[in-house]
């Protein structure tokens, strides 16, 4: 799928909660916290797009990189046992 004016307001509101709270100092965890209601948008921008439409989004929005590089640990932290989840 081709992307879209949604999928780019998608990724314009993640890059702007996520710049608006790194720049308040917000840790990772914290942000996580805070940007936990546009999960499902998140996924929706993953379920629609190919990693190359992803990466174009990336490029033109850091924040949205940046959100994603943050979830990719924290599931490799999972996947590890680094991070233990209730089963």
């Amino acid at each position: 799928m081709n992307i879209t004016p949604e999928h780019v307001n998608i990724a314009l509101e993640i890059d702007r909660k996520f710049t608006a709270l790194q720049q308040e100092g917000f840790g990772y965890l914290l942000i996580l916290g805070e940007m936990h209601y546009l999960m499902p948008k998140f996924k929706k921008l993953m379920d629609e797009l190919s990693q190359n439409g992803i990466d174009q989004l990336s490029l033109q929005f850091s924040g949205l990189y940046h959100f994603a590089k943050l979830l990719e640990l924290v599931a490799t932290q999972i996947a590890s046992g680094e991070i233990k989840v209730p089963h």
